[in-house]
């Protein structure tokens, strides 16, 4: 179930960042334009998560699906229009460039394997800060909300401002 929560985070993030990146000047290399999508579409759904919490839309996957597939559909058709829809092998040429690509992403795949295996892993010598992120994580993922009801603070990270003072 993991690899394929994991793929899906990806298909998101991809289908909503790729149409920012069609509209930014050209760049050159592939995988370097389809980390960038990657990024700008992490960036992407924050903000379309606090829009759909303005307009009372729940927090689901599916809705952030749907506007990413929407949005891709559109740069697919525009490129169909124009003819510039090629489909090629990502790793028919790889270069030296791409190969530092390469390098620097098992760094930071190794530097997240320490991350999630290192301080997530125990209770014990931590501030509890991982655990109380969790919860807030386990109350939109549960309310499909990420405001809480009016008169309660029961998760303090959801609404980081203003921060509370005891």
């Amino acid at each position: 179930m993991e690899p394929l929560s994991l793929l899906l985070f990806v298909v998101i993030s991809f289908s909503l960042g790729y149409p920012i990146v069609h509209f930014l000047p050209k760049i050159e290399n592939k995988y370097e334009r389809f980390f960038i999508a990657l990024g700008l579409g992490l960036s992407f759904i924050i903000l379309i998560g606090v829009i759909f919490s303005l307009c009372k839309i729940p927090i689901d996957w599916k809705y952030f699906l749907a506007v990413g597939v929407v949005m891709l559909a559109a740069i697919l058709y525009i490129k169909h229009k124009k003819k510039e829809l090629n489909f090629k092998n990502p790793f028919a040429e790889i270069t030296g460039y791409d190969i530092k690509i390469f390098i620097v992403i098992l760094i930071m795949i190794l530097s997240l394997f320490m991350y999630t295996k290192g301080s997530f892993s125990y209770t014990y010598l931590e501030d509890d800060d991982p655990w109380e992120h969790a919860l807030g994580v386990s109350y939109v993922s549960h309310e499909k909300k990420i405001t809480e009801p009016e008169g309660t603070d029961v998760i303090h990270y959801l609404d980081p401002y203003p921060p509370d003072l005891i």
